[in-house]
């Protein structure tokens, strides 16, 4: 699969989306047969086994949005059935993704056991199912499969203290991340330490007590470019609730 850049891949998150045509659901059956055409399902997959494993809710979700992928709403069912499948857990979180998100999914179940298996070699321990949910460009033609190894070795190197498969699971949007050793030098560099070690050690400290502010630095760097005389600083808030010495950082800016 090739690769696609991550302003591609972020644009095709924010792309308008068409207004979902609705059709009643009376008398939509859950197929016991399961003759689908390859261009839907796999058909390793299309078991009566797999479409058991769908709750109503799930298989309702699938065919209501059956007419935008362009099956019918037992094609569509089966289709939900072997997403279920690839990524294990996701048809309880079918919910929370956007109908023309779900539509393309169903269209190219392919997409997703592509994704399953590169996520199972590099993030094994991972609930890949909140992965998607968070992202469903991953589960898509056209994801940047070529290169999730590298991001996520890049992400354990960067940060040794941190479970990676335990805090993508927590915070997905950090896998969006194509370069987090990148981010880990630009929030050293404005660390306070006496030295370099010192300033690394603060920065990774900082991640390990809120993983989710390197989503802010990645934020600021891509922004600083448009800002022009200003850079962004870290602050310290000291945390009241949680452990002692954990504090919150939070980034603001400034004119150079």
């Amino acid at each position: 699969m090739a690769a696609v850049s991550r302003g591609a891949f972020a644009a095709a998150l924010a792309a308008p989306r068409a207004r979902v045509r609705r059709r009643s659901l009376a008398g939509v059956r859950r197929p016991s047969g399961l003759v689908v055409a390859s261009s839907t399902a796999d058909a390793d997959l299309s078991s009566s086994g797999a479409i058991g494993a769908l709750d109503d809710r799930a298989a309702d979700r699938a065919a209501s949005v059956a007419a935008e992928a362009g099956m019918s709403p037992e094609d569509a069912i089966v289709a939900m059935a072997t997403l279920e499948g690839h990524v294990p857990g996701l048809a309880r979180r079918v919910h929370a993704i956007r109908p023309a998100d779900l539509a393309l999914a169903l269209r190219h179940p392919a997409a997703a056991r592509a994704f399953a298996d590169a996520a199972r070699r590099v993030l094994p321990d991972a609930d890949c199912s909140r992965v998607v949910a968070a992202n469903p460009a991953w589960i898509h033609p056209g994801a940047p499969l070529d290169d999730l190894e590298a991001r996520v070795e890049d992400f354990r190197a960067a940060c040794p203290q941190l479970d990676v498969d335990a805090v993508v699971t927590d915070y997905p949007a950090l896998l969006d991340i194509p370069n987090v050793s990148r981010l880990m030098d630009a929030l050293a560099a404005r660390c306070l330490g006496e030295c370099d070690v010192d300033r690394v050690e603060d920065a990774r400290r900082r991640v390990a007590n809120e993983p989710n502010c390197l989503i802010g630095v990645a934020e600021a760097e891509e922004m600083i470019e448009d800002a022009l005389g200003m850079t962004w600083v870290i602050e310290s808030r000291s945390g009241r609730n949680g452990p002692r010495g954990t504090s919150e950082t939070i980034i603001r800016w400034k004119e150079t």
